[in-house]
C-alpha cells in the first residue's frame, strides 16, 4: 500500500492555516512601572504586579527581563536607559503621560500601570497610551496579583465600553461647531484612530474556547480526511496469483 501523501499534507496545512486566521488577536499588553525613588519593598511588589499580569490569560506582560528591572528601578543595561530615564521622571501625576507615551512607544504597552509609594502603603492607577486617558488612581495595602483585579481589569472594561456620544461623534457629514478648539478635534482624531495596544480584552473563558476551537476543527476534519483515504485504500487493494514452473516435471 502506498501513501499519496502530497494531497494529504496539503489539505492539513490549507485546514491549519484556515484556524491561524480565524484565532484572535493577542491580548492587550500591560506594562508596570514605578514612580519616585522606589524601595526594595516597591520594585519587590512591581515585580510581583508585573508577574501577575503575564500570568493572566487575557494579558500580556513585558517579557525582557532586563527591561522589567529599568521599568522598576533596578539596574539595567545601557540598551535601556532610555527606560530608565523615563521611569526616574516619573513623579505620580497627570504630568507623567509624556514619559509614559514614550515608554509605550517603546515596548509596545496597550497600558501602563504607575505605582506610587504611599505613607499607608501604595497606590496604583492606569494610564492608557492610546487614548492618553487616566484611570482613578487606587490605595493599596500591599502590591500584588490584586493589582491586576482591581485597577488593571476595570481600566480595560471602561476602554471597552461603548461611548455615550459615539453616534454624535461618528456622524461625519454634520456641520463643525463653531466653539470646537483644534486641540479637541485632534483629540477625537486620535480617540477615532485604530491602534493594535488597543484591542479588546477577552474574558479568560471567551478566549481560551475563541482560541481552541479552530484547532479542535482541523483535528477533527484530519480525522475524518484520514480515515476516508485508508477506507478507500482497502476497497481498491488487489492481489497477485504466482504460478511456480520447474522444467522437466510432470
Amino acid at each position: 500500500m502506498t501513501l499519496r501523501a502530497p494531497p494529504l499534507v496539503a489539505a492539513l496545512c490549507l485546514l491549519a492555516a484556515s484556524a491561524t486566521v480565524a484565532a484572535d488577536p493577542p491580548p492587550v499588553k500591560v506594562c508596570v512601572t514605578v514612580a519616585g525613588d522606589p524601595d526594595e519593598s516597591m520594585r519587590a511588589g512591581a515585580e510581583s504586579v508585573s508577574d501577575a499580569v503575564a500570568h493572566h490569560p487575557g494579558l500580556r506582560g513585558v517579557a525582557d527581563a532586563d527591561a522589567r528591572a529599568a521599568l522598576r528601578g533596578d539596574p539595567s543595561p545601557a540598551d535601556f536607559a532610555d527606560l530608565a530615564a523615563a521611569r526616574r521622571s516619573l513623579r505620580g501625576a497627570d504630568a507623567d503621560a509624556p514619559a509614559l507615551d514614550a515608554l509605550s512607544l517603546r515596548l509596545g504597552c496597550g497600558l501602563v500601570v504607575e505605582l506610587m509609594a504611599r505613607p499607608a502603603g501604595a497606590a496604583a492607577r492606569a494610564y492608557d497610551p492610546v487614548r492618553r486617558t487616566w484611570a482613578p488612581a487606587r490605595e493599596l495595602t500591599a502590591l500584588d496579583a490584586t493589582v491586576v483585579t482591581a485597577v488593571v481589569l476595570p481600566a480595560l472594561e471602561a476602554r471597552n465600553a461603548p461611548s455615550p456620544d459615539a453616534g454624535a461623534a461618528s456622524d461625519a457629514s454634520a456641520p463643525a461647531d463653531a466653539a470646537v478648539t483644534d486641540a479637541s478635534a485632534d483629540a477625537g482624531a486620535r480617540a477615532a484612530t485604530v491602534d493594535r495596544r488597543a484591542a479588546p480584552t477577552p474574558s479568560p473563558s471567551q478566549s481560551a474556547w475563541s482560541r481552541a476551537w479552530p484547532w479542535v476543527l482541523v483535528g477533527g476534519v484530519a480525522l475524518a480526511v484520514v480515515g476516508v483515504y485508508f477506507l478507500a485504500d482497502g476497497n481498491t487493494s488487489t492481489s497477485t496469483r504466482v504460478i511456480v514452473s520447474h522444467p522437466g516435471a510432470p
